[in-house]
């Protein structure tokens, strides 16, 4: 700015340089703690460049006389040109750095929300998440009129495998029921993790008992007929289910006692079984 005011005869070459300067600095802007120094620093550029302009604004120009002159105000342009390109592509590595890590984070989320959804364990979804299932299908059904059921699976005797083969061997065990469980169900029911042995499956657009029994009959079959050696020696596991309907105007505490009931009167019936909370009878491995 002194060199434009002492000679403005170039002054419209050094003043170019502003723009440069004035555009990286731009990119260091933060709008949320704009500290006074810039602010007065900026204020006293804009004021010299007013001043400039408005005092010495007639004699602004390029030298020009000679071609040496002009071949150096051409060579000067092109640098101008050359370093605001600069700033372009600096400009723009910033935005792909920052999409990059964006992607990250967003990546990053996403994998925190399933690991926050998920059971540690078995991998499928934790009571949590199965609860908030459940509460948004009972929500559902109240608007639309849209039942569901509901089977509480309960590993049979699975203490004695814990106590017979070790903790390693009925980690694995849950493991292998979720897989087992999983390849048995319909693509819109849900499987969660409701408690230990115990695992919540989320039947929606269940309008009858028997459609919710036969759903829960093949899993228990699926159990029953798994090669359960591969996980360990003279290894055997069957489940017991309860099943129940979603009845109008109920909570999901009560749906879920029903179920609760249901499931310990198939254990009392001799487990490996489905029973039904209502009217409609028991499903047991006897007929199978």
């Amino acid at each position: 700015m002194g060199l434009a005011w002492y000679a403005p005869e170039i002054g419209v070459l050094i003043l170019m340089v502003l723009f440069i300067t004035f555009g990286f600095g731009a990119l260091r802007v933060n709008p949320n703690r704009l500290q006074s120094g810039a602010i007065f620093g900026t204020t006293v550029v804009v004021a010299g460049v007013f001043a400039i302009v408005v005092l010495v604004g007639d004699r602004l120009a390029m030298p020009t006389a000679t071609w040496q002159q002009r071949a150096l105000c051409g060579l000067w342009m092109v640098v101008i040109l050359a370093r605001s390109t600069l700033l372009g592509l600096f400009s723009a590595k910033l935005r792909m750095l920052v999409k990059a890590r964006n992607e990250e984070l967003a990546a990053t989320f996403d994998k925190l929300e399933q690991m926050a959804a998920r059971d540690e364990l078995t991998g499928t979804l934790n009571r949590r998440s199965v609860m908030r299932l459940l509460d948004e299908e009972r929500q559902r059904m109240e608007r639309t009129r849209q039942p569901f059921g509901v089977v509480l699976f309960d590993l049979d005797h699975f203490k004695l495998v814990n106590d017979s083969h070790g903790h390693l061997v009925g980690d694995e065990t849950l493991r292998h029921f979720t897989r087992v469980a999983s390849a048995s169900m319909r693509d819109t029911d849900r499987l969660g993790r409701y408690g230990g042995e115990e695992f919540l499956m989320l039947l929606t657009v269940t309008s009858d008992e028997t459609a919710a029994c036969v759903a829960a009959e093949r899993v228990r079959e699926a159990t029953a007929a798994h090669d359960w050696a591969a996980v360990a020696p003279r290894l055997k596991v069957t489940v017991s289910a309860g099943v129940a309907l979603c009845r109008q105007g109920e909570t999901t505490e009560q749906l879920l006692d029903r179920a609760d009931q249901a499931l310990y009167e198939a254990k009392r019936g001799g487990r490996n079984r489905v029973s039904v909370s209502g009217p409609a009878p028991s499903l047991d491995a006897a007929g199978s």
